[in-house]
């Protein structure tokens, strides 16, 4: 579990330090209310750098599919919890585990927290590497200046479409700079 979760914190460090990265990760960070569905927000490119930096070398590691496939529905279980709106740093046991408090902090429009809290699981690594902020009473507002893809007013399958083609085409527009 530590070295999934250690090659989990690499690849969220380097989606917000390498910009082409940030545009695909930002499709996550946009939502201005967090939920467990914050969770599943995420490019399709973003899910294959995930496979190419994480799975992989689980892989080559020697781990059997079935052994990743358990620590990666562990693992998914807990980041729903992470992402739900609730107010909660699991007490002492949040300054080695993930809370959603720690976890929101991560995804605050507030400038001290930026860049901070990668760890999906536990906190060493962001202790390790002072990525930390430990906020434990702060309740930030969340999402992305300037970026915003709000969940379509509408039940009609042509507006979800809609907003689902303009996360799609986000990243592959700003990172070619086209308006």
């Amino acid at each position: 579990m530590l070295v999934l979760d250690f090659l989990m914190y690499i690849k969220h460090w380097a989606n917000h330090r390498f910009k082409p990265l940030w545009h695909f990760h930002t499709i996550h960070h946009s939502q201005r209310e967090m939920s467990v569905f914050t969770d599943r927000r995420q490019h399709f490119v973003e899910h294959l750098i995930t496979q190419v930096t994480v799975v992989l070398p689980l892989i080559v590691l020697g781990l059997k599919p079935m052994a990743i496939m358990t620590l990666g529905a562990f693992l998914w279980r807990h980041t729903l919890l992470i992402h739900a709106n609730i107010r909660s740093n699991f007490g002492p046991l949040g300054w080695i585990f993930v809370s959603p408090q720690f976890h929101r902090v991560h995804h605050s429009i507030e400038v001290p927290h930026w860049d901070k809290n990668y760890g999906a699981f536990v906190t060493v690594w962001d202790r390790m590497f002072g990525t930390m902020y430990h906020g434990v009473n702060e309740y930030p507002a969340t999402g992305v200046k300037d970026v915003d893809f709000p969940p379509p007013n509408s039940l009609k399958p042509h507006a979800w479409i809609a907003d689902m083609g303009r996360q799609l085409w986000y990243p592959f527009r700003t990172i070619l700079k086209l308006r």
